[in-house]
Parts: C-alpha cells; structure tokens; sequence
C-alpha cells in the first residue's frame, strides 16, 4: 500500500477489528455524556453496543444506565488521557502515525541543517533532533519523572486525534455499514467540540494559549465547516487546527479567539502537531538563530513560527506573572528598570496623541488605555525604525507628500490591533521593516473598519478581535486574488510580486529566490545522499555542493550590495521630497 503524505488517513488503510469495537463503544460513551442529556444518541449507543456485542462497561446496558451516569457527574471524574490512548491505538493499528513523513522529513532535514552550522557535532546530538518514538511517548502518555501535561495540551490532543479518526470515518471502512459509521462520525465530531470549548476556556483562565480563527477558504460540498480554528501551545511545532463553524461558538468564546493565524499568513501548511522537548527546542532555536533567522524558505518559515510562538506564549506569561493578586506577588522596591517602564508609558501616552493629531481624531478613552495598555516597548523608535521605507513605498504608491504623516498614522494604528507589535518592535530593525511593508498591503481598508466600529462599542478587546478577523479576511482576499491571477494568466508568485515592485526591490527579490532555490536544491541532494553510495558518487556530489555554495556566496554579497543601493535611493527620494516642499514659497512671501 502507498503511504500517505498528509496528515490524513485514506480507507484503505482504515478497519475496525474486534479489539477496536469496545474501544469505539467507550469512545460512544463518553460522547454520550456531554452536554444535555440527549435520548436519541443514547438509544444508538447502546443499540450498536448490543450490535458489536461489546462488554458490559460497569452496567451500561440500556438507555437509563446512560441517562444515571450523566446524573452522577462522570464526564467531570474521567482522565481524558485514557481516551487519548484508545484513539492512538486505534489510529496506530491503522499507520497513522507511521505515515507522518513530511513531519520525519522535516526533522531529519533540520539534523542536516545542523551539521552545516555544527560540523563537529556528535551524533547523539543529530538523533535528538532527529523524530523518535520518545518524541511520541512525550506527547501522548504523561510521565511524571519526563513531564507533566498539562489539561490544555490533553484537549488539544484529543481533539486533533478525534478529528483525525472522524474524518477517517467519513469514507467506507471495513467492518462497518453505513448507519454505524454516521454513529462513530457524530460521537467523534461531538468529542472535538467538546475539546475546542474546553480549550477556549482553558485560555479565559489564564493558560498559556494562543488562539486564532479565520474563514475557511477552500470549502466545498464534503466539507461545510465555514471557518478553521487554530490553538497554539508551548513546545508544539504547529498549531492544532481543526474546522468548524462560528454558530458553533458564543460570542464570549470568540472574543477569546483574538490571535492571527501566523502559520497561514507565513503559507504554511499543517502536517502533525508534533511536541518538542525542551532539549530539542534548545538546539531547533541554535540551528534557527544560526540558520533561519530569515526563514527565506519552508524549513526556515516553520522554525520562525516556532520561535515567534514561544516568544508570544512568554510574554503572556510575564503578563500574567504582572497580573496575579498581591498577596502572591513578591514586595519589591522601584529599581531603574521600572523607572525605564514608566518613561516608556509616558512617550507612549505623548506618541498616542501625535497620532490621534495627525488624524484629526480624538480617540474615546476606552480605546486610547486598550491601545497603551501592556505596551512596554516604544511605539516612538518603532516609526522612527520603519518610517524612511514606509515613507519610500506610500509615496511610490500615489500618496500625495502632505498625507504622508496621517498614514503612518494609521498604519501604525492598524498594525497595533492586528498584529503582535509587541513581538515585531523587539526584532532586529530589517524585520522590523519588512513587517511593516507587508502591512501596507491591507491597513488602509483595516483601518476603515477600525474607525468604522471604534463608536460602536466600548469594549477595546472586542474591537481588536473584530479587526483581526477582518484582517485575516482581507489576507485571504488578496492571495485568493493572487491566486486567480496565477492560474488566468500562467504567471508565478514571483512574477506577480514583481509588477508590484520597483526595479531594484525586483533584482533583489529574484535573487533571493534564486538563493532560496538553490540552497533548497542542495537540501534535496543531501537528503539523497544519506544513503549508501560510491566514493567516485561521493566525491561528485562534494564538488557539486562546493559549486553551489561559492554560487549562493557571490548571489549573498550581491543582495547586500543591492540593499545598500535600495536604502540610498530610498533616502535620497525622501530628501528630494522635502527639498521640493521647502521650495514652494507660501501665500505671504508671494511668487517671483
């Protein structure tokens, strides 16, 4: 049989044996004791129970046995990693996990990756990096003396694996008709969003989870789920994605699904959430700093994922570290760093009115203390940072020079509710620059909606959840629109990124990717030669990648020699923008 590259399995790789049978009926159970006691899915429980001719779980052997179970609070006594377990089970008797390849992939590629920055390391070191099945054990069963788990990665877990086993499910399966598959979809199905509400309150109460939902871009006839909800946790390489629909969630649930779906803006794609030790986290990070700062390509963007997740999930933690109650805070004294703290909340406070200034708007105080709230960084030398390229790239897009400063004023506005400015002020000043780019994209019509809702509500939370739904839906917006124009007009990504730069931003684009290409080439070639070969084949490829590295070398130095022209013609159209402003006389000293 053909493995499967997707972190989905087929039916043909799917049957219920014997054994599995009692494990799907405890499965029906559980399902049977959420929510509101539900007469119709008790009767199909036990009457596939009697079908499959399971065991007698402690006396539930009828529908009154269910309906008393619900009365004695059960659900609320159970481990639900006992569950967990039954569906790795299930899903290991059925290869599912023995078909990860592209998550075995990607790690054996970053193992190679490392020895490139590390040629001397030792091979323990590269079979840490590499997956294991401790890796697996990690994640699924709670060990004490490893790890504990905590209650949000065992939601999160057992909702990926529920969902995973459904949608298995959903095709023919062996050992199953049709009435019994539609009864173990629906019980799974409830189990998944038992999982996502759990998750969601997991987060009111203060756990360290970052939470996204955006709009389902590839709906079609089998699957009806309007929009993918995305949880990312400490130490886990992905988020845990899963459809479903917003009708699904109350509007206090979705106020909690405030975070921007990183993963899918970066065009990544999915494959298995996959925990990471904190050892193999440390050397991921080396290998990213050394490495894939950049994340010019797939490897590098998943990394970078990675480690601005991190970075998020910490900060939340010192928040809440800051928040806790007095009595369990320790007393300290005013020390120069929180002096330094209160001199950044004043230039903030003055930076806010510039802004509102520029804009001609004044802001209600409920929006003015969410925007200040919790910024400890300055939003001053944040502009200060980005404002010659921003002012560069607004003037090339037709904004009149007088305009320039309300602008970057709303951009600046726009990137503070939908983005984490928190986590972009502390990257390095190129990054810095890059972000904000990006932003211009989408923050004019982001900003409308902003200024649109600010006199509606008084809440600032539900007004920045709201823009950073808009914003992702004007993201999808414009790589749909993308996409459209690749498949009406044959014309790459790149190509398009190029009619909408100037020529010398073009020359270093394509460079890039001809760096980005080449060094993915040579990736490939030494995936391949891991394997047993010849001397003579040995010495060849040697050669071959000596070539391709003197070749990325040279592309290097010429994108930076390029940047270098790019940031002096940037900085000369900005003077010549301001000497031509002066030189216009104004209405009292007349014209000659």
């Amino acid at each position: 049989m053909e493995k499967n590259y997707k972190a989905r399995m087929t039916a043909a790789n799917m049957q219920i044996t014997e054994r599995n049978k009692e494990s799907l009926i405890r499965l029906m159970i559980f399902a049977s004791q959420i929510g509101e006691f539900n007469q119709n899915e008790a009767v199909k429980t036990v009457r596939l129970s009697k079908r499959w001719r399971t065991a007698n779980f402690n006396g539930i052997n009828n529908v009154n046995s269910l309906r008393r179970l619900k009365e004695t609070g059960w659900l609320e006594k159970q481990d639900i990693s006992d569950y967990i377990a039954i569906l790795v089970d299930i899903l290991s008797e059925s290869d599912f996990f023995d078909i990860q390849q592209t998550l075995i992939s990607t790690l054996n590629r970053f193992a190679l990756d490392y020895k490139d920055i590390e040629p001397n390391v030792s091979l323990e070191v590269l079979q840490e990096i590499k997956f294991s099945n401790t890796d697996f054990s990690n994640q699924f069963y709670e060990n004490s003396k490893v790890r504990n788990v905590s209650a949000s990665e065992k939601y999160a877990n057992l909702m990926y694996l529920s969902n995973q086993l459904a949608h298995a499910f959903s095709s023919n399966v062996e050992g199953v008709d049709d009435w019994q598959r539609k009864q173990l979809v629906h019980a799974l199905f409830k189990i998944k969003l038992w999982c996502i509400h759990n998750l969601i309150k997991e987060k009111a109460n203060g756990d360290l989870i970052d939470i996204a939902f955006r709009k389902n871009q590839d709906m079609n006839e089998n699957n009806k789920e309007s929009c993918i909800i995305s949880f990312s946790l400490p130490n886990y390489m992905e988020p845990f994605s899963v459809h479903t629909n917003e009708s699904n969630l109350t509007s206090e649930e979705l106020k909690q699904c405030d975070g921007i779906d990183r993963f899918y803006q970066l065009g990544l794609k999915t494959s298995f959430p996959q925990y990471f030790s904190d050892n193999k986290m440390r050397l991921l990070e080396h290998l990213y700093k050394e490495k894939f700062q950049k994340g010019t390509y797939i490897r590098g963007k998943k990394l970078q994922w990675l480690f601005e997740t991190k970075e998020l999930l910490q900060e939340k933690q010192q928040r809440k570290i800051k928040n806790a109650p007095a009595s369990q805070r320790k007393k300290s004294v005013m020390t120069a760093k929180d002096t330094k703290v209160i001199d950044i909340n004043r230039e903030n406070s003055k930076t806010f009115r510039k802004l509102s200034r520029k804009l001609g708007t004044k802001f209600p105080k409920y929006f003015m203390d969410g925007f200040l709230h919790r910024t400890s960084y300055s939003l001053k030398k944040y502009i200060e940072d980005v404002k010659p390229e921003i002012t560069a790239a607004l003037l090339k897009n037709g904004i009149p020079v007088e305009n320039i400063d309300s602008e970057i004023a709303k951009l600046i506005i726009f990137m503070k509710l939908t983005k984490p400015l928190g986590i972009i002020a502390r990257k390095p000043k190129e990054e810095k620059k890059e972000h904000a780019l990006e932003a211009i994209k989408d923050y004019s019509d982001g900003y409308t909606y902003i200024e649109l809702y600010v006199e509606e509500t008084n809440n600032f939370s539900e007004l920045r959840s709201g823009a950073r739904k808009y914003a992702n839906e004007l993201v999808d917006k414009r790589l749909a629109k993308q996409q459209t124009e690749i498949e009406n007009n044959g014309l790459s990504h790149d190509e398009i990124e190029t009619n909408n730069s100037s020529d010398e931003k073009d020359s270093i684009d394509e460079t890039k990717d001809i760096q980005g290409n080449k060094e993915e080439s040579l990736k490939l070639q030494e995936d391949k030669t891991v394997q047993a070969m010849t001397p003579e084949r040995a010495q060849a490829l040697e050669d071959e990648i000596t070539q391709l590295n003197t070749e990325v070398n040279e592309l290097t130095d010429t994108i930076q020699v390029l940047m270098e022209k790019l940031k002096k013609a940037q900085e000369r159209i900005i003077n010549i923008h301001t000497e031509l402003r002066n030189s216009i006389p104004s209405k009292d000293e007349g014209r000659d």
